[in-house]
Order: structure tokens, then C-alpha cells, then sequence
């Protein structure tokens, strides 16, 4: 048998677990997809896990004790004495602790996975096997990768009108935990007062719109205005690039005058203090140099949050991955489009761990046709989305900075916002920017609702 890989999954805990399992098929549903038999102590619970799996794998649903007691009986029955005391003391003992033992399967799972694991490659090794030890411990670590005992999304709907209510009521007095804001009025209208946790938003433009100051800003107002905690990951330039953007943003200066020290020391005097209040609130994690450099996936990123949990106890409530292109799915795909798909759909299900996060990225467009980024009345769409459309579809927000030469030099955008899962979208946002000081949104100058035809006709001189 594997060990228990510590004294707080032993016996006790696994004859916990396997009655929790007896009860609760969602539980049984969830540890078969990862434990094996040889992760218990016992022959006898090493049995009472196979039985719930083959059952459930038969009937869909584990056995109720007095199946389990019955089964046992029937074996051989120079082996049913051996059995018999462990399935007793299994199936009459009282669900408790059920909270508890949820939320530890997940260790226990990956505890067995690196115990059994190092078993293995030692054997491997040990034996002259080196390539076959690479092997099985690169696929070793993509299944504790892989382990995410998420509980069955499932509602019984009409039994459970209690508790929506009370989750909507505590939702609504607590909005601040759930939905956060962009900081563009807006936007947020659309948004049902911001991006909320557990949906993914993506902004779309062309090369040097904006994307990456919009994604800057978007972890700036969190910060800085909901003083939320944010996780901001750079795939493309290097940390320090996206740290001169945000200092920026706080010192409301040039990156030029911070390279060369040209910033007033009474600003930097208040900004000290306001750093030292907002210590705890913002990680900038680079993709660039590392290990993982421009092969960063999903995973890589969950292994980031891991650590900072563990390292100091940080937890985002928001997620900036700047940008979603250069992320690479979990696993290899025929194709760069699949796996681009793979990877924002990756990016979706990251939205749902934990307790859940809300989470913004950008997206390369189309190479622009010509004349496009030069045309007041051009505006981007997701199906001029670059490299595959399919990687948008997981989108709850999907939106567009349009931004030509002219409007640059007049510090001006407009933002699209097309679609929202949650509300109506389709409207034009007119914006001024101030991209010099890190300043993706200084004001609002008009909205409209966008239908193609109207607007190529709409008089936009006073814009």
C-alpha cells in the first residue's frame, strides 16, 4: 500500500472518506476520477474503494451500505473475516465532518500522487531506466495538474429557491467582494457595476492600441480605487516593462522622468506612504525569463497562486494576464489554433477555482486591412479577432479599443463593448486617455449604441 503521506490522512481519515463517499454521490463521482486503491491502508479499504468505483461505473451511483455489507459477504470466504470488521466499521459509522473532509480530498489526492510518484521513478531510475523515469514523471506532474475536485456543477432547481435567495441577497450586500469595477462609468453599466468573479472579460485591438495599458489599468483601479488584492501576469516585454506602467499610473508621471529620477521627492514621499498601505494588494509575475518563458500555460499560473498562498498568504481576487495569446494550453494540439482555443478555455475554467475570481486578458486583431487603423469609423469586432475565433467564445465580456494615429496624438479612443453574457452590450464608448502618465481612462466624452450603417454615417468632427 502507499503510504497516507502523513498522520492526518490515516485510517481514520480514509474510513471517513470512503463513508462520506458511500452517502454523497457527487464525492463518490469526484474521488474516483483520481484515487486509486493502493492510496489506502487497508485491503479492506482498498476493497471498499473498488466497489464504490465499479458500482458507480455501473449504476451510476456508489452502493448503499447494505449493498456494500452484502458484496462483502459473498466474497471468498477466506478473506471475508479480513474484510468484513473494516466494512462494518465503514458503513455504521455517522457522516461527520463531511465540510472537512471535502475540502481535504484534494491533499490527499496529490499527497498519494508524489509519494507513489517518487516511488516509481526511484524504481525507474534505480534500474537504468532514466528516459522512462523522465517520462513518467512528466506525466506525473500533469496529473497533479490535472487534480481540480470542483464540486458536480449541479442545481435541483425547484428545491433550492431558499438558498438562491439568500446567496443574491448576501451577494447584493456585499458587492464589493464579487463585482469590481473598471473605473470607466461606462463599462461598468454594462457590466452590472464591473467584471464579477467567475467570468472572464477580453479586450481586442490592433498592435500598439493599448491593450497592455488597458490591462495596467484595469489592475490599477483595483488596487488603488477597491483596494481588492491583484495577480497580474506578463507574457510578452518583462516585468520590469509592466512595472514602469504601473508606477506610472501611482506617481502620476512619465516613465522617462522615473528612469532619470525626475519626480518630485514630496510625490515619492507620498507615494512611499501610500505603497506601505497597499503592500499585501498587487504581485507582478513575469513569464518572460523564467523556466516557463513563452511556454507558460494555465497550470503555470495555478501553480503561481499555490505559491503565493503558501509563501505569503496572498490571494487575488482578480487575475491580469497580459496577454491571453501567449498563453499555452495544458496539453499538445494538432494545431496552434486548437490549442489557442485550449488555452482561453483553460483561462475560463481558472475563473471557477478556489473560491473564484474574476479575470481580464486582451487578444491580438486580425492584421488590420488597409486603411483600417487610420479610419475613425472602423471598429473591431471578435470576428476580427486574430488566429481563431473559437478562443473568444468562453468570453463573458468581449470588447475593442479603437484608437488611429489621429486619436492617439489627441490622447482619444473608443471602446467597444459587444457582448456581455449578463446585460445588453453593443455601444460605443468615446474616451480620453492620458497613455504618457500610465492614464488608460481620464473621462468620458460620449456614448452611443453602435449599429454599423448609423455610425459609418455619424458626424464624429465634434469627437
Amino acid at each position: 500500500m502507499t503510504s497516507s503521506a502523513g498522520s492526518n490522512f490515516g485510517r481514520g481519515f480514509q474510513q471517513a472518506l470512503l463513508r462520506l463517499a458511500i452517502e454523497d454521490e457527487a464525492v463518490a463521482a469526484l474521488i474516483s476520477k483520481h484515487l486509486v486503491p493502493t492510496f489506502f491502508e487497508t485491503p479492506g479499504l482498498s476493497w471498499i474503494f473498488t466497489t464504490i468505483q465499479t458500482h458507480l461505473a455501473k449504476y451510476t451511483r456508489p452502493p448503499s451500505p447494505v449493498v456494500l455489507l452484502e458484496q462483502c459477504r459473498s466474497l471468498d470466504p477466506t478473506i471475508v473475516p479480513q474484510y468484513l470488521a473494516t466494512v462494518e466499521q465503514v458503513v455504521i459509522s455517522p457522516v461527520i465532518e463531511a465540510e472537512y473532509i471535502t475540502q481535504k480530498i484534494e491533499e490527499f489526492i496529490k499527497r498519494n500522487l508524489v509519494v507513489d510518484g517518487v516511488d516509481q521513478i526511484r524504481a525507474l531510475y534505480n534500474a537504468g531506466k532514466v528516459e522512462e523515469a523522465y517520462a513518467f514523471w512528466t506525466k506525473r506532474s500533469d496529473d497533479l495538474q490535472s487534480v481540480n475536485l470542483n464540486q458536480l456543477d449541479r442545481s435541483f432547481f425547484f428545491e433550492e429557491l431558499d438558498q438562491r435567495s439568500k446567496r443574491r441577497a448576501y451577494e447584493s450586500a456585499s458587492s464589493h467582494l464579487f463585482t469590481f469595477s473598471t473605473g470607466i462609468p461606462d463599462v461598468d453599466g454594462i457590466l452590472n457595476g464591473g467584471l464579477s468573479k467567475g467570468e472572464l472579460g477580453i479586450w481586442i485591438g490592433f498592435p500598439k492600441a493599448g491593450k497592455s495599458i488597458c490591462l495596467t489599468w484595469l489592475a490599477y483601479y483595483a488596487v488603488r480605487a477597491l483596494r481588492i488584492p491583484v495577480l497580474y501576469i506578463v507574457l510578452e516585454g518583462g516585468r520590469e516593462q509592466a512595472e514602469d506602467r504601473f508606477e506610472a499610473a501611482f506617481a502620476y508621471s512619465t516613465t522617462m522622468a522615473l528612469k532619470y529620477g525626475h519626480v518630485d521627492e514630496n510625490r515619492m514621499r507620498v507615494l512611499r506612504d501610500e505603497y506601505r498601505e497597499m503592500r499585501d494588494l498587487l504581485v507582478i509575475r513575469g513569464f518572460t525569463k523564467d523556466a516557463a518563458a513563452w511556454n507558460a500555460s494555465v497550470a503555470d499560473v495555478y501553480a503561481e497562486l499555490t505559491d503565493l498562498k503558501q509563501r505569503r498568504g496572498f490571494r487575488p481576487r482578480m487575475i491580469v494576464v497580459d496577454y491571453g495569446d501567449l498563453l499555452k494550453a495544458r496539453q499538445r494540439y494538432d494545431s496552434p489554433t486548437q490549442e489557442q482555443a485550449a488555452a482561453f478555455r483553460d483561462l475560463k475554467a481558472l475563473c471557477d477555482r478556489d473560491q473564484g475570481y474574476a479575470i481580464w486578458t486582451a487578444s491580438q486583431a486580425q492584421r488590420p486591412s488597409k486603411g483600417a487603423m487610420d479610419n475613425l469609423k472602423h471598429v473591431l469586432t471578435s470576428g476580427q479577432i486574430a488566429d481563431c475565433y473559437e478562443k473568444v467564445r468562453c468570453a463573458d465580456f468581449i470588447g475593442s479599443i479603437n484608437r488611429t494615429i489621429e486619436e492617439g496624438q489627441q490622447e482619444k479612443a473608443r471602446l467597444y463593448a459587444e457582448l456581455y453574457r449578463s446585460a445588453p452590450a453593443g455601444k460605443i464608448f468615446d474616451i480620453r486617455t492620458d497613455y504618457a502618465h500610465g492614464r488608460f481612462f481620464t473621462a468620458l466624452l460620449q456614448s452611443r449604441t453602435y449599429d454599423e450603417k448609423a455610425y459609418e454615417q455619424t458626424d464624429l468632427a465634434s469627437f
